[in-house]
């Protein structure tokens, strides 16, 4: 967890429009977003695996937000956590 907590303060130094209240979208499409997108992943995954359910919902739903299109396939990442 502390590895992709890192990897996001870094990669929101270079890009400060990746911001934690971010609202626009992050295309898939555009390839130098997609570290952050999946260091993003990573610790909802990470979270969700070590109990802290709630916490992997909110980045989920976050994650959502960016990427609508869920190319990453966070809904079912997010269902599992529902249920």
């Amino acid at each position: 967890l502390k590895m992709y907590d890192t990897a996001i303060l870094c990669a929101r130094k270079l890009n400060p429009t990746w911001s934690d209240d971010r609202s626009e979208e992050l295309s898939w499409g555009e390839i130098g977003n997609r570290p952050y997108m999946r260091s993003l992943l990573g610790r909802a995954l990470c979270l969700k695996n070590t109990g802290k359910r709630e916490e992997a919902i909110r980045q989920a739903k976050k994650l959502l937000r960016l990427n609508p299109g869920d190319n990453q396939g966070v809904r079912k990442m997010l269902c599992s956590c529902l249920s």
